[in-house]
């Protein structure tokens, strides 16, 4: 209500101006308005089809204190479509996105517990999903080394929807409950190294906990593993290599043996003005002809999708944008700098699945579709630094789809799909300490 929404700002500003005092300070912000016009947007538009559009708008303001080595931050978020709430209304909608301290244990060992982001690497695995309005966060505990351009972190995380008396029953996060998608725990240990300014090798293992569907105490565990290695031999050229294995169980309790590769190429052109990415994805599916003993379909599990599967996102939960047959992307993204201030980005992305698709009608006919192509997008964005702490971009994308995605993800492949958007950021820092 509006008067516990007082009460926290009141606790805030008190804490920041004590620990102006005693700490060293940095206050963050962040406004990030967003218009948006979608007529093709995440599924396929069809003859009865209207466009829409709409404002939304992420509202943050963090404060990270230090204070002898100890580090400490809390940020608040504000997340709400324009005209989503009533003019007159005593509802907050408020809360933290971020909290957490980080405790050094020595001068390379530091723990880092609360509310945090998990990135790890390119953030295709684990990411904070930035372009989401909400991000994404974890509660975590993270050990962290470093000594000597090596990098080892260690993760534990281990949900509950509540303060529980007896057992560790999680119900809530099962498909369509309050806290579907869930995971119970959350490990992994990862590690990167540095060589010889040249060559950067990044390795990984997680292990997530999930409740089985209808019991109070089974849980299955999902392992993935791989990492990445990258080679940078002059400062025109980057080669890249991204795998992942994954293993396990579903939640379903069915045997897991699923792949992921990925090969980049980076080329730096006119002093780094012009940058040309071509690359490719190819996450393994399932034969769906069969009743498949083993599960081959790879997910990405916390990592980001708008970056990578084309921004009008009809592929960022590959198993269910798939129908579990897998998808392979082929792509070129290439980027121009116009100016100190101004960049524009154009991408082309070619999609067919990975594996064989079955649609069966309701009749009881089926149509095979053998690893079928789905369609290409391109992707059209314009970036602007006004100054240091605004920025504006624009984004325009458009997708010209083929049968079966409209089996895959709804509407009709006789309509092309647009997309477009306007979006200004404003991130002020100040340092505040004493």
């Amino acid at each position: 209500n509006l008067n516990k929404m007082k009460k926290i700002t009141l606790l805030l500003n008190i804490f920041i101006v004590y620990s102006n005092i005693v700490f060293s300070q940095i206050l963050s912000g962040e406004i990030r308005q967003r218009g948006e016009y979608r007529n093709g947007y995440k599924t396929l538009p069809d003859s009865n089809s209207t466009f829409a559009s709409f404002v939304s708008q992420r509202s943050r303001l963090g404060a990270a204190f230090k204070l002898k080595n100890i580090e400490m931050k809390i940020t608040f978020q504000d997340v709400r479509t324009w005209g989503s709430q009533k003019l007159k209304t005593t509802e907050a909608s408020t809360g933290v996105y971020e909290a957490w301290t980080m405790i050094p244990i020595t001068d390379s060992i530091y723990i880092k517990l609360g509310r945090q982001e998990i990135i790890y690497n390119n953030q295709r695995i684990l990411s904070n999903n930035n372009w989401n309005q909400n991000g994404q966060v974890h509660d975590a505990a993270m050990l962290k080394y470093q000594y000597k351009g090596l990098k080892i972190n260690l993760c534990l995380a281990f949900n509950a929807d509540k303060e529980n008396l007896y057992g560790n029953d999680y119900s809530a996060s099962f498909e369509n409950d309050k806290l579907s998608g869930n995971y119970k725990s959350l490990n992994f240990i990862s590690a990167e190294k540095e060589i010889k300014n040249k060559v950067k090798i990044s390795i990984i293992s997680i292990a997530e906990g999930f409740q089985k569907e209808n019991t109070t105490n089974t849980n299955y565990i999902r392992v993935t593993s791989g990492g990445n290695i990258s080679y940078k031999p002059n400062n025109y050229i980057t080669g890249e290599m991204h795998c992942y294995w994954q293993g396990g169980k579903t939640r379903q309790g069915t045997n897991i043996n699923a792949l992921y590769i990925n090969p980049n190429l980076y080329l730096y052109l006119h002093n780094n003005k012009i940058n040309i990415n071509p690359g490719s994805e190819i996450f393994s599916g399932n034969d769906t002809r069969k009743n498949n003993n083993t599960y081959k379909v790879f997910s990405t599990l916390y990592g980001t999708g708008h970056s990578f599967n084309g921004h009008i996102d009809y592929f960022t939960d590959i198993p269910k944008n798939t129908k579990n047959a897998g998808l392979i992307d082929i792509y070129v993204k290439n980027s121009i700098k116009i100016s100190d201030k101004s960049a524009i980005a154009i991408d082309y992305h070619y999609f067919q699945l990975q594996n064989i698709y079955v649609h069966k009608e309701t009749n009881g006919s089926a149509t095979i579709f053998n690893k079928s192509y789905l369609g290409s997008e391109i992707d059209l964005n314009y970036n602007i630094n006004i100054f240091k702490e605004l920025s504006l971009l624009l984004g325009y994308s458009t997708f010209i789809p083929e049968e079966p995605l409209n089996y895959l993800i709804g509407g009709t492949i006789n309509k092309i799909s647009h997309w477009g958007f306007i979006m200004l950021t404003f991130k002020p820092t100040f340092n505040i300490s004493k």
